[in-house]
């Protein structure tokens, strides 16, 4: 009988420990998803800029599309240096989604 309450609880304890790392491999994964889907959308916006550059001048200044530009360089340069360990949201990509919105005149940004 004791035998069978401590396969018990090694049963209990090993399904606990499967649970935590699925649960941690879940969390990597969508970590690493986010991460990646900042690195398109700066690329994407930098390719935009740069791309349609006299239809994107009609409506803003060099200033704002300086800036734009200068928020995607930073985000990126966090996103390598410091950003890929870090667990908690940045606000430089909400401004980044912000200012582009305005630029584009569409409903998806640039």
């Amino acid at each position: 009988m004791l035998f069978a309450t401590f396969q018990e609880d090694e049963k209990y304890k090993s399904r606990e420990k499967v649970s935590a790392i699925l649960e941690a491999d879940s969390w990597r994964k969508a970590k690493e998803a986010a991460k990646n889907d900042l690195e398109a959308y700066i690329l994407h916006v930098r390719g935009q800029v740069r791309d349609h550059e006299e239809q994107i001048a009609a409506v803003s200044t060099q200033e704002q599309r300086d800036y734009i530009l200068t928020l995607a360089d930073e985000l990126e340069e966090w996103l390598y240096e410091d950003g890929w360990d870090e667990t908690t949201e940045v606000g430089s990509t909400t401004a980044l989604y912000y200012h582009l919105s305005p630029t584009s005149g569409g409903e998806d940004g640039v």
